[in-house]
């Protein structure tokens, strides 16, 4: 093998594809006119032309421009009713008229025994009514979302009027958090609309006996014939809704985390695996009643489609669907199947049809897994199939019937590793990127979760085939699918509680992304065995080798601050070199829907010091939840007693815990990179917040302080028991009586920057129009995090910067040390 045929050069899609998507990404960074970039492409494409010279390098840039002109075609406001041209960028109460493009989706939120439902349809607007009555005209998506769901009235293509709270989708709540704002405007949605309540839809036509569209209703009488004999609606029927009908409602949290922590989440899209498992039943199906080939195929395509329609066009479905149907058009013509060129055409496809799902995770890993598989598995049989093969030069007399056996056993179990294996490797890299974590149990997971989830939609296919001839036959089909998702459910828990078996990590720099695909490109492609590819790939590999370590060197971060403001109370982790540092859990809720999260994307598996300020539920009660995902080393409380019932109790379930350390610490002591400077154990309040745990991190002058919800009592024991006490950066909360940081305590320690980590509800959570007006009146800068958002401090090279919940820098070096710097707030 002379590595001619992973030539790049035989997939000539290839090529087209990626100049195509790198069009389209510089589209993404750069945006221009589509009118000139589209003309651009024109003459580009001419000059491509025979006749022409260098036809080669017109036609490159040719397909870049093209790229680039159709994501600004479709991203850029041209029409004049634009809703991002014709609606302002604040919150406004308004009644939107328009279409609806879908039919409203019920949404889960929270756990089984507090939860919330929300239904969310897009609407394709038409007229914005103010309240004053002014009528204008605009165009575009907006989601709307409604607690409850509408009456059955609503569904897809009628004509509504939806009055609500029209505004910009929420960015995130903390750096490195999911970018809802992003997501929906990589889906052409730039607006939301909150209506109160379901009495807030009104039709703008009359029933007339109008029917749901027929996806609609084969997706209830589907979901019916699914639930047929099984005794009650528990989470495996909801899942097995998910997984055959691509039904999102039963994806919650507490049902998605095992199988996001065992990298088995892939099952629920209606993806590739459903896609040929129902193109592999069909036609081997037909080939069995000797339907000639061509004929088959005629079949099994439009079969396929029916099916992505009925289950609501879902992005996954239908690039799998392009898929499929490029490969059972080349077997139809009995033409050889080459995976990636196919793949290459897909893509291709589907980024000109929707230039916008070149940014989205699916996109991404479906091709990434698929390439992967493509490039990996056959030089994994090739090297693994020998294990268990029969010794070719044997007569086949002389090989006994077990041997066989056991070669064909043999041979399955090593292609569904490989294939585990290559997938496997194609997804580690986005994983980490996009999820946080690294599921080195999913290489186990998928061995068995793969082919019990084939089963069970096998089972469930079957029963939507019989189940309206057949009922009592669909009712048996309907068991073994619940049997077949329960052993799914039940093997994606085991491999998630493995030990090492998850890891969750802190996003690696783009560079290194794209450095491990091109490493699996050279390597699986074998393309330094290629000379005209030899030297290209070289370069490329050096250059995003020296791109990943400057990355790295310049973007290491020393000391990360993160500033959550939760409901009513606050948390703050802190990462240095000694680990990860916890300042209070917040509530349950906060500890689950953000301190959680937060510590995922920073890649924290364990917590050095978790430290319980005081004793209030709003700061302590997330604790249970945090010590249940996070080994902790210490868990520190102050030496003060708090009339808190719950704060007692939490504090006497520690002690009597083995597994944790509890430490009551006091003034004067430290622990790790920590100095503990409030309170000592004589004190006494009468208020919780006096008696508040101050830390403070490092030495002056790039001293934090942290002082919690410090009322005054507590601030002038802090003053005299350390009265040349200074800091660089101070983070507060809001005590219950008076204000955070009185005059005297600011004047002494003199600081550059100030983070008041109050909350917007409840009212007695938020800093006051008079503290706000004092605090800015001072040679300082601060931020209210009710205001302008949660923060991230980062400490780089010895110099503080701070970054707003969408990574933006918005205090840098030049900021915190400039003396007598005014004071500003976003």
């Amino acid at each position: 093998d002379d590595g001619e045929a992973s030539d790049p050069m035989k997939q000539p899609m290839a090529g087209v594809a990626a100049l195509f998507a790198l069009g389209i990404a510089i589209g993404r960074y750069i945006p221009a006119s589509p009118i000139w970039v589209t003309a651009a492409a024109l003459v580009s494409a001419i000059a491509a032309l025979p006749g022409f010279r260098h036809p080669a390098s017109w036609l490159t840039a040719s397909l870049i421009l093209a790229g680039w002109a159709n994501l600004s075609g479709q991203t850029c406001p041209i029409s004049p009713a634009d809703l991002r041209e014709t609606t302002s960028e604040a919150d406004q109460l308004v009644t939107l008229h328009g279409t609806l493009r879908e039919t409203p989706q019920l949404r889960l939120q929270g756990i089984a025994a507090r939860r919330t439902t929300n239904s969310h349809a897009v609407l394709d607007t038409e007229i914005a009514e103010h309240p004053d009555g002014r009528r204008i005209a605009v165009a575009g998506p907006v989601l709307v979302s409604t607690p409850g769901k509408p009456d059955a009235v609503f569904f897809a293509g009628r004509r509504i009027a939806v009055s609500g709270i029209l505004r910009r989708p929420p960015t995130p709540v903390a750096p490195g958090l999911f970018n809802y704002r992003a997501y929906l405007a990589d889906r052409g949605i730039h607006r939301e609309l909150r209506a109160p309540s379901a009495t807030d839809w009104h039709l703008l036509e009359p029933q007339d006996g109008a029917r749901p569209p027929w996806a609609d209703r084969f997706q209830d009488w589907a979901r019916a014939t699914l639930a047929r004999g099984l005794p009650e609606e528990d989470d495996e029927l909801r899942l097995l809704w998910a997984m055959t009908l691509g039904w999102k409602t039963a994806m919650v949290d507490e049902v998605e985390e095992p199988f996001l922590r065992s990298g088995t989440m892939h099952v629920f899209a209606i993806s590739g695996l459903h896609v040929a498992l129902i193109a592999n039943v069909l036609v081997q199906a037909l080939r069995l009643f000797l339907i000639p080939r061509f004929l088959a195929g005629l079949i099994a395509l439009p079969t396929i489609w029916l099916y992505i329609a009925a289950t609501g066009w879902q992005s996954s479905a239908v690039r799998s669907g392009v898929m499929s149907s490029i490969v059972i058009a080349s077997w139809m013509c009995c033409r050889p199947v080459d995976v990636l060129n196919s793949l290459a055409t897909a893509a291709f496809g589907v980024l000109a049809w929707d230039p916008a799902q070149l940014f989205q995770a699916g996109f991404q890993l479906s091709f990434a897994v698929v390439a992967a598989i493509g490039l990996l598995v056959p030089q994994f049989e090739q090297r693994l199939q020998g294990l268990v093969a029969v010794d070719p030069f044997l007569a086949p007399d002389l090989v006994p019937g077990w041997r066989r056996a056991i070669a064909r056993i043999g041979q399955k179990i090593l292609t569904d590793l490989s294939v585990s294996v290559a997938a496997w490797i194609g997804s580690v890299p986005l994983s980490a990127w996009y999820f946080h974590l690294l599921t080195p149990s999913g290489l186990i997971a998928n061995l068995f979760v793969v082919p019990l989830s084939s089963f069970a939609l096998a089972s469930s296919l079957a029963s939507l085939a019989c189940g309206h001839w057949l009922p009592w036959m669909g009712s048996c089909f309907n068991h073994g699918a619940w049997f077949w998702m329960a052993g799914m459910l039940e093997v994606s828990r085991r491999c998630a509680a493995m030990p090492y078996g998850c890891w969750q990590v802190a996003s690696p720099p783009g560079s290194f992304l794209a450095l491990s695909y091109l490493l699996l490109l050279v390597a699986a492609g074998r393309l330094w065995q290629i000379p005209r590819w030899r030297l290209p790939s070289g370069f490329a590999t050096a250059g995003l080798v020296a791109a990943t370590v400057l990355e790295w060197q310049w973007g290491h971060v020393e000391t990360r601050i993160g500033v959550l403001g939760l409901r009513g109370g606050h948390s703050v982790c802190v990462q240095t070199r000694h680990g990860t540092s916890l300042i209070d859990a917040g509530d349950e809720p906060g500890a689950r829907s953000f301190v959680h999260p937060y510590l995922r994307t920073l890649g924290v598996n364990r917590l050095e010091d978790l430290w319980l300020s005081h004793g209030d539920i709003r700061h302590v009660g997330g604790t249970y939840e945090l010590l249940g995902r996070y080994p902790t080393k210490r868990v520190g409380i102050g030496p003060l007693r708090f009339r808190s019932t719950a704060y007692r109790a939490l504090v006497t379930s520690l002690q009597t815990n083995a597994s944790q350390h509890l430490l009551t610490v006091r003034d004067g002591e430290s622990y790790g990179a920590w100095q503990i400077l409030h309170p000592a154990t004589s004190d006494a309040f009468s208020l919780a917040d006096d008696g508040s745990l101050v830390l403070a991190l490092g030495e002056s002058p790039n001293r934090v302080l942290v002082v919690g919800d410090l009322g005054r009592s507590g601030q002038e024991a802090l003053m005299q028991r350390h009265p040349d006490l200074r800091a660089e950066i101070v983070i507060s909360g809001i005590p219950t009586r008076g204000e955070p940081l009185c005059d005297a305590l600011l004047d002494q320690l003199a600081p550059r920057l100030v983070v008041i980590a109050d909350a917007a509800q409840p009212a007695t959570a938020r800093a006051s129009a008079a503290c706000k007006v004092r605090l800015r009146s001072k040679p300082l800068r601060v931020w209210f995090v009710s205001e302008s958002g949660n923060v991230e401090l980062r400490q780089i090279r010895g110099e503080w910067e701070m970054r707003d919940a969408e990574g933006q820098r918005v205090f840098g070096p030049q900021f915190l040390t400039k003396p007598g710097s005014l004071p500003v707030t976003r």
